[in-house]
């Protein structure tokens, strides 16, 4: 009796441990852009705010007219103060067509401590228990950036909107009830291409958001943010080839060189592991660039295949489950693959998210896995040779009357360049008249 007594008492003092025995699983992304020396370029925050559903939450949604007209008169009053803080939103009256305006409460301004050099793009965080667990807090802090985007909605989400001073000092919190296995909750609903889709597409437990938007449901958390911090990789280049360096101390996993042509041709390069300290170089060809007519380069469709069946592998090694390995590439895949130009993409060493984005989460998990690739859009010595005029004749905006084909044809090659114009252009933009070229980028590329 005395030893079933002694059973039934530590099954009670266990039972707090079994009531949240859960696991909890989280994928992200981080992207930059370097030129040809191998240094993170400033103006990530463009881009890709259409690719969201309108059920998201930013942190411009909380942005006021107030706030705006506020801010305003706070920049221009320094004559010699930098520009950085300037929180626009379309609901201030901003230009419809200022894209970042409708996710961030202020603009990024390089060589300030509010700019850019990194965008957080989709970590989602999945759980898995057997049992319902009715309060779950997430705690995530982002020292080097901010969180930008979220759903459900955060109950906290630090700095305060309108108060940022420097792209630094994130922190943002949510408060959830993770459903019981096999439990279902209506979601928003969004159509199956929606890059959305994919990351429901795993057997994570749903959850229920509480905050001051009221209650939200989903199959995760998901969160963006913008940053300023230097990742494990240097990647530089010369007129015959590029060198993919570990400037950290540990080992990157896995890393690939993408290409692609934006259409109809892409090219994968398996660096495999790099160890710390130590360089991978690769050849480019007689162009200085990567030959999309040479044997190694496939169809658009077959290359799509094979990078992702590689990436997909090395998720799962990293410690996902295969339908949230799945689920990362099938989000990215158009992206991350088939967008044009030349990227390095690599699996980041086990510290990464816990260094880059360190969380707390109460109750304990039995069991936390984190992965995070890193994404580095590479602009090569051969590409800032041939952008530097065509930056030049933009910013300045030297055309004569016979120019007007050449002017389309330049605008032409800025837009190719997608959301990543403005870190290729500073790369190679004449610095001696700076306030031309601010004015010309806040003017120009809004989207």
């Amino acid at each position: 009796q005395k030893k079933m007594q002694s059973h039934i008492v530590l099954l009670f003092a266990l039972l707090p441990l079994i009531a949240h025995s859960y696991v909890v699983h989280e994928w992200g992304t981080y992207t930059s852009v370097q030129g040809s020396n191998g240094v993170n370029l400033p103006g990530l925050h463009h881009g890709e705010v259409s690719d969201l559903p309108e059920f998201v939450h930013s942190r411009a949604d909380e942005y006021t007219l107030e706030m705006w007209r506020e801010a305003r008169q706070r920049v221009q009053v320094p004559t010699d103060e930098k520009r950085g803080i300037i929180p626009p939103t379309l609901k201030a009256g901003t230009p419809e067509d200022c894209g970042f305006c409708q996710v961030m409460d202020w603009i990024p301004v390089a060589g300030t401590p509010s700019e850019v050099t990194q965008k957080l793009e989709t970590p989602v965080i999945y759980f898995y228990s057997e049992g319902k667990i009715e309060e779950v807090n997430v705690s995530v802090d982002f020292p080097q950036g901010i969180v930008t985007e979220v759903y459900p909605q955060t109950s906290v989400n630090l700095p305060a909107v309108g108060e940022v001073r420097a792209t630094a000092g994130g922190h943002a919190e949510w408060n959830v009830t993770v459903q019981a296995k096999g439990k279902r909750l209506d979601v928003p609903y969004v159509l199956p291409t929606n890059i959305w889709a994919p990351s429901r597409r795993v057997t994570a437990n749903f959850v229920e958001g509480h905050s001051a938007a009221g209650i939200e449901n989903e199959h995760l958390i998901f969160y963006r943010g913008l940053g300023s911090f230097d990742g494990p990789l240097s990647v530089t280049s010369t007129m015959t080839e590029m060198t993919v360096e570990n400037v950290g101390d540990e080992v990157i996993p896995a890393a690939w060189v993408l290409v692609s042509d934006g259409a109809k041709r892409g090219l994968i390069r398996n660096l495999g592991p790099i160890a710390p300290h130590s360089k991978v170089s690769t050849p480019l060809d007689k162009n200085h660039k990567f030959d999309f007519a040479s044997a190694e380069t496939r169809s658009m469709e077959l290359y799509l295949l094979e990078a992702g069946v590689e990436l997909e592998i090395e998720l799962v090694k990293a410690g996902l489950y295969p339908l949230e390995a799945r689920a990362m590439v099938d989000t990215w895949s158009a992206s991350y693959f088939r967008n044009f130009g030349a990227r390095v993409l690599y699996v980041a060493p086990k510290s990464t998210p816990d260094t880059v984005l360190p969380w707390k989460i109460t109750p304990q998990p039995t069991e936390e896995t984190r992965v995070l690739v890193g994404r580095i859009e590479v602009l090569l010595a051969a590409e800032e040779k041939e952008l530097a005029p065509i930056a030049q004749r933009l910013i300045s905006g030297q055309y004569g009357p016979s120019d007007l084909q050449k002017k389309q044809s330049d605008i032409n090659y800025l837009a190719k360049l997608g959301r990543f114009a403005e870190a290729k252009v500073r790369a190679v933009a004449n610095t001696s008249d700076r306030k031309t070229l601010e004015d010309w980028i806040l003017r120009e590329l809004t989207y």
